[in-house]
This record gives C-alpha cells, structure tokens and sequence, in this order.
C-alpha cells in the first residue's frame, strides 16, 4: 500500500500460498479491483476474508476462483511475465511464509 500511496492495485493474484494471504490480497486490491486466486486449499473449513478489507461489501472487490486454463503450461508462461518484468504495469512484492 506504501508504493500504491494507499490508492492500492488493480489485481493481485493468489498463487501457493497458506489461506491467510486472501486477507492480504482483499486488503491490497483497490476499490474495483480483482484477486484472481489460483491457489488450492486443501486443508481446512474457512478460509478468511474480513468485512473490512472488503469496504463493507461496498467496494466492488471480485474474488476469482479456479484452476487456470491451460494447466501448469500456461502458469509457466504467465509466471515468466512477472519474473522478466514483461508486463505494462506491476508490482512485485514476495511475501515471506
């Protein structure tokens, strides 16, 4: 949110991480925004998602789930974007588990 000036980003995608990172994403994603989640969950009832991150459920914020078309092949190409910083605009931020 620091980089963003608080104004936050227009996606953020979820990939292998524990469940507690939704919160993370639903609270970095601004207003409009999409958090396309492609992480499995495997374990576990809930997983979190707070009233707050949401804006009260007034923010326009879409959660996305679901495997990624295409399969392992097409996450490669679309994980090489990132790495080789062939997007138009992103931030890359790692988190540490």
């Amino acid at each position: 949110m620091e980089l963003t000036k608080e104004k936050g980003v227009d996606k953020v995608i979820i990939v292998g991480a524990k469940p507690g990172i939704v919160k993370k994403a639903i609270k970095t994603v601004k207003p409009g925004g999409i958090v396309p989640n492609v992480n499995y969950y495997g374990e576990g009832d809930v997983i979190p998602i707070f009233r707050l991150e949401l804006g009260s459920g007034m923010a326009r914020k879409a959660i996305i789930g679901g495997l990624t078309p295409g399969g392992r092949d097409q996450m490669e190409r679309l994980i090489d974007l990132v790495i080789y910083k062939k997007t138009d605009s992103f931030i890359y931020y790692q988190f540490s588990f």
